[in-house]
């Protein structure tokens, strides 16, 4: 697949509280040529999710006050059909949210076939959250 020339372009929530992790995946999955929002804590990935509809939520597992699984949980009460996909370091980690929609895990460190493979498998058959302006733009909210 080209990437940059892909048909399939999802808005995409990315949460995670490192900073510099956070910028490298934002980074990656707008390479790939998706929209994305990012946020370091999942309280105010709620309040955006509670307005804006999106395709993909990545999140880290290990967020401060309040875990990844918590907060998927709370994410697909706002937004059923969301895919997500839980980004964790953890060798121990697995996901109780599989609640028959479609999660995945993708272990950390990855790399940009990681992300994409991982996007894909939890993506909207096509996009469900509307996209405007440019598909590589990415939205930075902290």
């Amino acid at each position: 697949m080209n990437r940059l020339n892909s048909t399939e372009r999802w808005k995409i929530v990315i949460v995670e509280d490192n900073v510099d992790a956070r910028s490298i995946l934002v980074a990656m999955v707008s390479e790939l040529g998706h929209r994305v929002a990012d946020f370091e804590n999942a309280e105010s990935a709620l309040a955006y999710l509670a307005i804006e509809p999106i395709d993909i939520l990545v999140a880290d597992v290990q967020l401060p006050g309040m875990s990844g699984e918590l907060f998927a949980v709370e994410a697909r009460a706002i937004q059923p059909m969301l895919g997500i996909v839980f980004a964790t370091g953890s060798a121990a980690f697995s996901s109780k949210v599989n609640d028959g929609t479609t999660t995945v895990l993708l272990r950390k460190p990855f790399g940009l076939d990681d992300i994409e493979q991982a996007l894909a498998s939890v993506a909207p058959v096509g996009p469900v959250a509307p996209v405007a302006g440019s598909a590589d733009s990415a939205v930075s909210v902290d």
